[in-house]
């Protein structure tokens, strides 16, 4: 099921402000792009290294600043679009892009929506690397086998389209990685793990891993970065009277390292939301 496309759309970007909040009283669709977060002094607290609160930061702060009411005095500055960085296609080798998302509904569609909104406001072709990260699965008679697979048909897609030069699965233990290479024409070349509530790789993941080439990488992002309490407190530190029910569709965090140096040039993230009537 896609995003309600009768919903109007609204832009939230880092340079397109400000703007008159009342139209979020109305049921929309609601995209918030932060710019490059990299050098933002006021996630540099101990409290903005945990990921979910990063990401409520930069987009907080992102909307503050499109808010022609806010008086917020300690706006961040939102820094240059993305192609600033390289002008031409001689300079896009030189930098690595990695994007990951992170799915908050079971919706496969949500998947190209995200991809295209991002390559079109860092304005790209294609990423390095792109990270699939799904919502916490719920108790269901189908196998997972039969609920994923159809989300990583699209990320094979985009892996032959050459939108996505490497494709990542995420948070998958031995098991589910085997069920998901038996059926999978392509396979996930990385599999992100998550290691706050663990100290250790799992030994047969990384023996599996290692026996099909697949690389692993850590991570320490929540399963949901930004649930409907998350979401509704965002809303409302813009438009404290707003009563409409907000719910998040999908996050992408994207990172910009220079190759030759491993530096981040730029990090930011993008967020799909939506609001309807209680």
């Amino acid at each position: 099921m896609p995003e309600d496309i009768s919903l109007h759309k609204i832009l939230i970007d880092k340079g397109n402000g400000p703007h008159d909040i009342s139209v979020l009283k109305s049921p929309i669709n609601l995209i918030i792009h932060t710019g490059n977060v990299a050098n933002w002094h006021n996630l540099k607290s101990r409290k903005a290294q945990v990921p979910a609160n990063e990401l409520f930061q930069s987009l907080q702060t992102t909307l503050l600043k499109w808010n022609a009411n806010s008086s917020n005095d300690n706006e961040e500055k939102c820094c240059e679009a993305l192609d600033d960085y390289y002008n031409n296609d001689e300079e896009r080798p030189l930098v690595t892009i990695t994007v990951k998302i992170l799915l908050h509904k079971f919706k496969t569609d949500f998947i190209e929506s995200a991809v295209n909104t991002t390559l079109d406001l860092l304005s790209v072709t294609y990423f390095d690397t792109l990270i699939l990260a799904l919502p916490p699965l719920e108790e269901s008679e189908e196998s997972f086998q039969q609920v994923v697979f159809p989300y990583w048909e699209v990320m094979e897609k985009l892996n032959r389209s050459g939108i996505a030069k490497v494709i990542s699965s995420c948070d998958l233990d031995q098991q589910k990685l085997q069920s998901l290479i038996e059926k999978a024409s392509i396979p996930p070349m990385i599999n992100q793990v998550n290691l706050t509530s663990c100290c250790h790789m799992p030994q047969d993941l990384v023996a599996f891993a290692k026996e099909n080439n697949i690389i692993l990488h850590t991570h320490g992002d929540q399963q949901v970065m930004l649930g409907e309490i998350a979401v509704d407190n965002l809303i409302k530190s813009a438009d404290p009277t707003n009563n409409l029910l907000w719910e998040t569709n999908w996050v992408v965090r994207y990172a910009v390292v220079i190759k030759c140096r491993g530096v981040i040039k730029s990090k930011g993230y993008i967020a799909s939301l939506s609001s309807k009537h209680i």
